[in-house]
């Protein structure tokens, strides 16, 4: 598998009430004009380095200089707004959302109307789940900006208005069971032979009871249940090595739970991503302890087929009265995909064009509002194109991971996944010559000669002959090095094609650009952690052959710290690579 998940996990709804100083002016205010007019210069000269330091991700710096600056400034300067606010988005980056909220808070004292420090502490209170509170700064902004308000409003605004909707939904759900409860109507059942779990998301700590004996898929099932809206995760148990195993059927959650129980597990820790992400850090109590990690749902192991009920697929299935809004939220909230969003572009389309016949007598208009519609179309079709193509990409892993787990990988196995990979990459190539500059497409195609040179290898090293695994590799290295640079010359093409549209994070520090995209990972992020997973695979490679691999490896580790990964996820990279683990198994052995 990769180093990194192309997607980071989202933000924890753990608030974090972190205390904070601000500098003191060095001395009294006063003096002349000349003296308040230097401190000012001084001051915007500060705030100036903090903006170039936030571009650069160095928060703690720019909160610093932030701090300066505003030492300089008279407590009514209206030039202390935007500081203030600067210093809220620095806090938001670090996840510390009560400071962001106090910050927003006086930069509103200043100007009540300030649509920056608006939209940010409602994007704190969003990630600490005040979605009321959230949706009141929304419409502030909404009533103020009026016909002009950007789209990004708007959109926050639908999406934290499906969040209250949800939300009030299941408290009302939750309200009538407990009073049909009361009443007698419902009875829970009784099952003397239950086990506990202590279940961790990010930092969200809650507890599970469930039947002994649960198989992975009804596991999957409560876990869904329990963590609402927050799907797709997968599941993983720390093992006795301290390395963490995913959950992939009923076997390994016995083994998670034997070994708070310390009794020998029932599988070892060779599952799915076993070990390529650090457990989160939180206490532990006397009950086994299973971890969640946010993941596409592509990346979520399915069931085995023997663990699902005859006529229910492998996937969550609602009841009537709250399918729909689990739905919502599952789509809207967490995957960060509207499944009405080609439908508001089709929408979009339709309107230019209506316009466009409205403005049949003003030509030049008309055709203008024709080239916006033509561009929505051509959008709607380019993102259909390459959604078509994620399914293959789907389908191909699909095939892999349950073959392997069931019956082994076959002939017919590695067949069926090279045809679907090709016809992933037909359906990106067909939404480029739509869209030339669709990045999105072009990283899916570099993802697809990645997913591509990794099966090469498995395929190669699974040949039933007698050689052994360094003279199979040699055979194939030429093969799989061509699809790796095939791959990291897309990965660069990506890179260009987003860099050419301008530094996102630095125009949000500068005062310009979508607050959305100064901190959300950009198509540059994905593309540098996707070039440093082929860098660190080659290393791997190169180390079973006998070559240098160092080299390789370090760049790769370049890559995923200019992508801007957390530096526990490059550490974990570092010590589960197989030439480091070689290397320590031999100083263990040596001592």
């Amino acid at each position: 598998g990769t180093c990194f998940d192309l997607w980071p996990p989202r933000a924890s709804t753990f608030v974090e009430a972190t205390s904070f100083t601000m500098a003191k002016p060095s001395r009294k205010r006063g003096g002349n004009q000349n003296e308040k007019e230097d401190e000012s210069g001084k001051a915007s000269q500060l705030r100036d380095e903090g903006n170039r330091l936030f571009a650069q991700k160095e928060t703690k710096r720019a909160l610093e200089l932030y701090a300066k600056a505003l030492a300089l400034l008279p407590e009514d300067a209206q030039e202390r707004t935007a500081i203030y606010s600067n210093r809220a988005a620095c806090f938001l980056r670090e996840k510390k959302y009560g400071p962001a909220v106090l910050e927003c808070n006086k930069a509103l004292q200043l100007n009540p109307k300030h649509p920056k420090a608006l939209r940010r502490r409602a994007k704190a209170y969003e990630s600490v789940g005040d979605f009321e509170r959230a949706l009141v700064d929304i419409e502030a902004i909404e009533k103020e900006q009026g016909e002009n308000v950007e789209k990004e409003v708007t959109d926050t605004g639908k999406r934290l208005r499906d969040h209250l909707l949800m939300q009030r939904a299941m408290q009302a759900r939750a309200q009538m069971q407990k009073s049909r409860a009361q009443q007698g109507a419902v009875k829970p059942k009784e099952n003397p032979n239950l086990v506990k779990f202590r279940c961790s998301l990010e930092e969200d700590i809650r507890m599970l009871t469930v039947p002994a004996g649960i198989t992975y898929h009804g596991l999957l099932k409560e876990l869904r249940n329990l963590y609402i809206g927050h799907y797709p995760f997968c599941v993983k148990y720390k093992a006795k090595d301290a390395s963490m195993v995913t959950i992939t059927c009923k076997e390994d959650v016995a083994a998670a739970y034997a070994v708070k129980q310390d009794t020998k597990p029932a599988r070892k820790a060779a599952g799915l991503g076993g070990g390529s992400l650090p457990a989160p850090k939180a206490k532990e109590g006397k009950h086994p302890t299973l971890f969640l990690f946010k993941c596409p749902e592509r990346e979520v192991p399915l069931p085995p087929s023997d663990e699902v009920p005859e006529g229910e697929s492998g996937t969550e299935v609602y009841e009537l009265d709250d399918w729909l809004i689990d739905f919502a939220g599952l789509f809207r909230q967490q995957l960060g995909i509207d499944p009405d969003g080609h439908v508001d572009l089709h929408n979009e389309g339709w309107d230019k064009c209506n316009a466009a016949l409205d403005s049949a007598m003003k030509m030049d208009e008309a055709d203008a509002l024709l080239d916006q519609a033509a561009s929505k179309f051509q959008d709607v079709a380019a993102s259909g194109l390459f959604n078509w193509g994620n399914v293959y990409i789907c389908r191909a892993r699909r095939i892999l991971d349950v073959d392997s787990a069931s019956k082994g990988l076959t002939e017919t196995s590695y067949a069926d996944a090279w045809k679907y990979f090709a016809m992933a990459e037909g359906k990106y190539v067909e939404a480029l010559g739509l869209k030339p500059d669709f990045q999105d497409a072009v990283l899916g195609i570099g993802q697809v000669y990645f997913e591509e040179a990794k099966l090469k290898q498995t395929e190669t090293l699974a040949k039933g002959d007698k050689h052994s695994e360094k003279e199979k590799l040699q055979k194939a290295e030429a093969d799989i090095n061509a699809l790796f640079e095939k791959a990291i010359q897309k990965f660069k093409e990506a890179i260009a094609l987003d860099n050419a549209g301008g530094s996102s994070e630095e125009a949000e520090a500068n005062g310009s650009g979508a607050d959305a995209k100064a901190e959300d990972p950009s198509v540059a992020s994905h593309g540098l952690v996707m070039w440093g997973n082929v860098l660190y695979e080659q290393s791997q490679i190169q180390g079973i052959l006998g070559k240098e691999w160092k080299g390789l490896f370090e760049a790769s580790i370049e890559k995923f710290k200019e992508a801007g990964c957390e530096q526990n996820d490059i550490q974990s990279a570092i010590d589960n690579h197989s030439q480091n683990k070689l290397a320590a198994a031999s100083a263990q052995a040596e001592g």
